[in-house]
């Protein structure tokens, strides 16, 4: 409501909004894309449903397949059609164990990073 309107009156359980106003407004209609970085399964449900994108941090390649699918299975179960696209907030070092995103070598080869950035792209991660 505050993205599209002047002014707005809001009453609820927990809050209260007496001519609210937010400024400026955005050019995106209704919204700007929503963008989740969530990785719980409540989260993954409410950002399928309501979300545009999904950038994580912390996951390795095969996390980020995993609930990317997850993501995608949602919105197919609810119907949902359009544009729903990854990203990632925080490329992390090449890996010793990608499960468990621990690393102990603080040199490591350039092709590594490479093959990541590759790795991340196979999952779905496109940004």
């Amino acid at each position: 409501m505050l993205w599209q309107e002047e002014k707005v009156d809001f009453e609820g359980e927990f809050y209260r909004s007496i001519a609210g106003e937010l400024e400026t407004k955005p050019i995106q209609k209704p919204h700007p894309a929503m963008w989740f970085g969530v990785q719980g399964p409540k989260m993954l449900l409410f950002a399928a449903e309501v979300g545009q994108g999904w950038f994580p941090t912390v996951t390795s390649p095969t996390q980020y397949s995993q609930k990317m699918k997850i993501l995608k299975t949602h919105r197919q179960e609810m119907g949902l059609e359009g544009p729903f696209v990854g990203g990632l907030q925080l490329f992390n070092a090449p890996v010793d164990d990608p499960e468990t995103m621990s690393f102990h070598n603080t040199t490591i080869d350039p092709k590594k990073y490479l093959q990541a950035i590759d790795d991340y792209g196979a999952a779905g991660c496109e940004y």
